[in-house]
């Protein structure tokens, strides 16, 4: 039977990495940082967020990381990328789609199936794992999408943000995506530049 600490135990783990302060005979410091696709690759860094969700809290996580996932694979497709790279701050997502890990719940069946069926259209890709401090910028819009995702109207009526874009190039893609083309939403700018700028954050984690 699967049980919902299968699913959380990459997130202890992190928690007690944060946790510490120090370096201890059994951890150490160490510098990460974002870092980019080589040339003719493309990036997606993903990350999903269920705050304020009314369902069981490991179940509503999960449902919105694997959905970030599908959501990211599907624009890649519609914008003909071939070589694609997906990273997440999750090591139960990157095991599942790696299929390292073969325990799936019901509520996430479905959409690793999608996932695994997308990677099939991909000539080239590969699935990281790497710390959440890497992937703060997915992180903003996820929770970005969460306070739109809130709004009962928006459901009725979505508004999709779609910035200095040109119609015809996005058509194609997901329902309910937004999309900036020339200008970043000042939500990520900060968390963008550092990106940009390689700028490493310390870390303590354990050996």
């Amino acid at each position: 039977m699967f049980k919902a600490f299968n699913l959380i135990d990459d997130m202890i783990k992190i928690k007690n990495d944060v946790l510490i302060k120090k370096p201890t005979p059994s951890s150490f410091e160490t510098q990460i940082a974002w870092t980019p696709p080589c040339q003719h690759w493309v990036k997606r860094n993903t990350d999903g967020s269920a705050l304020g969700a009314p369902g069981p809290a490991v179940a509503d996580v999960m449902v919105a990381e694997f959905s970030a996932v599908r959501i990211r694979l599907k624009a890649a497709l519609c914008l003909n990328f071939c070589k694609i790279i997906i990273e997440t701050d999750s090591k139960y997502v990157h095991q599942v789609i790696s299929e390292r890990e073969t325990r799936v719940s019901k509520a996430i069946k479905s959409l690793v199936h999608d996932i695994r069926d997308m990677l099939t259209m991909i000539d080239e890709y590969m699935i990281l794992w790497n710390y959440r401090e890497v992937n703060f910028v997915a992180d903003a819009f996820a929770k970005w999408a969460t306070n739109l995702a809130a709004n009962q109207q928006w459901w009725a009526n979505p508004i999709i943000h779609r910035d200095d874009v040109n119609a015809n190039m996005f058509i194609s893609l997901p329902s309910l995506c937004s999309a900036w083309w020339m200008r970043p939403p000042q939500f990520v700018v900060n968390s963008l530049n550092r990106d940009m700028q390689g700028v490493s954050t310390s870390r303590i984690v354990m050996k």
